[in-house]
């Protein structure tokens, strides 16, 4: 891919694969130096590979998947240990009461908090659509691009209209790089060819069930998820080529434009775009009977950032609420049970408060 570019020739090469001129699909050049791939990094053995495949898939992941992780393992489970053993030679054994008590609390302040915005999330994706999902600024973007798309460009068929719909938003966002280069224009094919591919790989994972997605040792789950990942790549890496070549995003390469109305990771704004198109695109491929399409159009856009704000007030709204109510919920004892141990039960006087003894 970088041949086609043109983008490595300021690079000391130190490993590359030459292409095979006889084949119709050119090798990847590999350049060590700056582009090194994860799942060769090593520090010795299987723990080492275990550690670089744990930190690939926390860097695959999201904040959410993050923050889960490191507040789990730093946080919730040493609290919970401690607690089970918080006065132990006092009481003769393990504080269960306190180990309850601390697990309850930290489970529900930490993870828990999540549940009440993802389930309107959730909620929200299958009673407004999906387009309720896309972040205000990319869906304003793709609100513009598709109430300006022409009208023979918006097919009965949804397939046909996706392609036409992704083609002009990745244009779009490559502008810039076409008028300084013309040639660039098929990479630029080729990245709408692959976001297509990665929406309908995703489509075909989305369709399984949630217990279904967990078991890692399912082939068909295993190999839809190393598709996927492969997609992405081909994606990330074909827009840093174009990136390179052109001078642009120096602070991050994997970067997509739209002048002053944003800039996006590609692989979020491909999400983005997904949930937009089979959402609203979807539905006016669906409505033959419009006569106007354009305010069909229009008003569905209108229905998804309508949705959008009701969905991040009740979020925020029901966030409070469940914050609020987390106390009412981890509080089972009438003292608090880490003086288990230390106090005289027969004089209820001489007990701490919750308050006092934490």
């Amino acid at each position: 891919m970088g041949h086609r570019l043109g983008i490595y020739n300021n690079f000391r090469r130190e490993a590359v694969l030459k292409t095979d001129n006889n084949s119709t699909n050119n090798k990847r050049l590999m350049i060590n130096n700056c582009q090194s791939n994860k799942s060769n990094t090593s520090f010795g053995g299987g723990f080492g590979d275990s550690l670089t495949k744990a930190n690939k898939w926390l860097n695959d992941g999201n904040y959410v998947k993050g923050f889960l992780i490191l507040d789990t393992g730093g946080f919730i489970l040493p609290r919970i240990f401690q607690a089970f053993l918080r006065n132990k030679e006092e009481l003769g054994g393990y504080n269960y009461k306190a180990a309850t008590e601390e697990a309850i609390r930290e489970f529900l302040s930490g993870p828990g908090i999540f549940a009440v915005p993802l389930s309107c999330i959730l909620l929200a994706k299958n009673q407004m659509g999906s387009a309720t999902n896309v972040a205000n600024n990319a869906l304003d973007i793709l609100s513009d691009k598709f109430e300006s798309m022409p009208k023979e460009e918006i097919k009965t068929e949804f397939g046909t209209t996706k392609k036409n719909f992704y083609k002009r938003i990745i244009n779009d966002a490559f502008n810039t790089h076409l008028i300084e280069d013309t040639d660039s224009q098929k990479v630029v094919n080729e990245i709408t060819d692959k976001i297509i591919e990665l929406d309908t790989k995703q489509g075909e994972y989305n369709k399984n069930g949630f217990f279904t997605k967990l078991n890692f040792k399912n082939p068909e789950i295993k190999k839809l998820k190393e598709t996927i990942s492969g997609i992405k790549s081909d994606i990330t890496e074909m827009v840093v080529g174009l990136n390179n070549k052109h001078g642009k995003f120096a602070n991050d390469k994997a970067t997509i434009g739209f002048g002053k109305k944003g800039e996006f990771n590609i692989i979020n704004f491909a999400d983005y775009m997904s949930s937009y198109t089979n959402d609203i695109v979807k539905e006016v491929c669906i409505d033959n009977k419009s006569a106007n399409k354009a305010e069909l159009i229009q008003k569905l856009n209108t229905r998804a950032k309508g949705g959008k704000t009701v969905l991040n007030l009740t979020a925020i709204a029901l966030t409070a609420a469940f914050t609020y109510c987390v106390p009412m919920l981890y509080k089972r004892n009438k003292t608090y049970p880490g003086t288990e141990g230390l106090v005289d039960k027969s004089n209820p006087a001489s007990q701490p408060s919750k308050q006092e003894a934490k």
